[in-house]
């Protein structure tokens, strides 16, 4: 991680050097270019483990499901990048085997039940926010609404889906598995967040 501190303070040295921008926003530009390095690397590698598994259908829908409640919903955050950039690939890796292992004989019982937690995970304990960023009352009855949105979306959509088909399909269950992870991630966070504020 040191290396990418170094690239990116090579990057943003140039842009000083070059008056690009001016020497109050060195830091600031810094730290955004580092976030940008590090988030192409970990999308790179995710793109790797995928090409690996030959599982590049389940992990968009995984992301589908994924990324709008982790983003409008907060979760656990790891304490170092390393953490968690490891706990990332392993919930990829984990996710595609899970999908992998029950498509063919998951019953639409364990299916709604997932739908059903993943609901209440969201409703209950939606939002998180972070030690480094605390949400304001206004900004935490937004994520909330929106986050609450966001699951009754994915839930309806896939649920439908399974239901014009008369099965559980691919893209139904890896976007229930992606938003079922946002949601045990915000159930932990939850968890992990009230053991910092006391």
């Amino acid at each position: 991680m040191l290396m990418i501190k170094q690239f990116a303070g090579t990057i943003t040295s140039f842009l000083l050097n070059e008056n690009i921008i001016e020497n109050e926003e060195q830091e600031i530009y810094q730290f955004g270019t580092e976030r940008i390095l590090k988030n192409l690397i970990t999308i790179f590698l995710i793109g790797i483990i995928v090409t690996i598994f030959e599982a590049w259908v389940e992990s968009l829908f995984i992301a589908i499901g994924f990324m709008p409640l982790r983003r409008s919903a907060g979760g656990y955050h790891a304490e170092t990048l390393l953490q968690c950039n490891i706990l990332t690939y392993l919930i990829f890796v984990l996710n595609i085997i899970i999908i992998r292992a029950v498509i063919d004989n998951i019953s639409i019982q364990v299916y709604m039940l997932i739908c059903f937690i993943t609901i209440l995970f969201i409703f209950q304990f939606a939002p998180v926010d972070h030690k480094n960023f605390v949400f304001s009352n206004k900004r935490t009855m937004r994520a909330k609404k929106v986050a609450r949105i966001i699951v009754l979306i994915l839930v309806t959509t896939s649920s439908s889906f399974v239901y014009i088909q008369g099965k559980i399909n691919l893209l139904s269950l890896s976007a229930m598995m992606g938003a079922f992870t946002a949601s045990f991630s915000i159930f932990i966070g939850s968890i992990k967040r009230k053991g910092e504020t006391r």
